[in-house]
């Protein structure tokens, strides 16, 4: 069985997924956040907003996933921003990191 946890962060919502290749879908969750217009026709989130609601909605994904130690091995397979892969035009690809302990 191989576990993942996805993060889908969208416009004004972001999912997290729970899933492993034998079950299909084992969790869920989801969270609203604002998109601030400080001047017209620009768009901005709060990152500290995100990694909040992001944080949050792992912990309930992880937790309706009914695996008990699935919380453990996502910590154990953090990455710090310096560990994902860079993309000198547009910057770092992948997800929100979590940092290291």
């Amino acid at each position: 069985m191989t576990t993942a946890v996805s993060l889908d962060f969208g416009t004004s919502s972001l999912k997290v997924a729970v899933t492993d290749t034998d079950r299909g879908v084992l969790g869920e969750a989801d969270r609203e956040y604002a998109i601030r217009q400080p001047f017209p026709t620009w768009a901005e989130q709060d990152p500290a907003e995100l990694w909040e609601l992001a944080g949050a909605a792992c912990r309930e994904a992880i937790e309706h996933s009914g695996i008990p130690d699935l919380r453990q091995s996502a910590l154990n397979r953090s990455l710090a921003v310096g560990d994902l892969p860079r993309d000198e035009e547009h910057g770092i690809a992948g997800a929100v990191p979590t940092p290291k302990s």
